[in-house]
């Protein structure tokens, strides 16, 4: 049932009907194995022209391919985070970069 890499992807539909689960069911057993079990699971949703549905990466293009909707959501978010804030240093602590206090040197 592994369908490696994302020319290879078993769709939705084809995992509902083998496994007798609802959308939601697989959905939340896919993200299950993305985060419990970091098992890389990749999904194509038809745009740029790929074929539609889960598979295993095993190359960096499928990860590349698999983690491209979530870099465009997470850029997207990251700009309503920063208007909501107002400044870039409190964003900044948020990505993990320390605000470091910066005193004068000595004479």
């Amino acid at each position: 049932m592994f369908h490696l890499g994302h020319k290879n992807p078993l769709a939705l539909k084809s995992i509902m009907a083998r496994t007798g689960m609802s959308d939601r069911a697989v959905k939340d057993a896919v993200r299950g194995l993305r985060r419990r079990h970091n098992v890389p699971v990749g999904s194509a949703r038809g745009k740029r022209n790929l074929p539609v549905g889960y598979f295993i990466c095993v190359t960096l293009e499928d990860r590349d391919i698999a983690a491209h909707p979530f870099v465009e959501q997470f850029v997207d978010e990251s700009h309503t985070i920063r208007a909501i804030y107002g400044d870039d240093r409190r964003f900044r602590e948020l990505l993990g970069q320390l605000a470091l206090p910066f005193t004068q040197p000595r004479a």
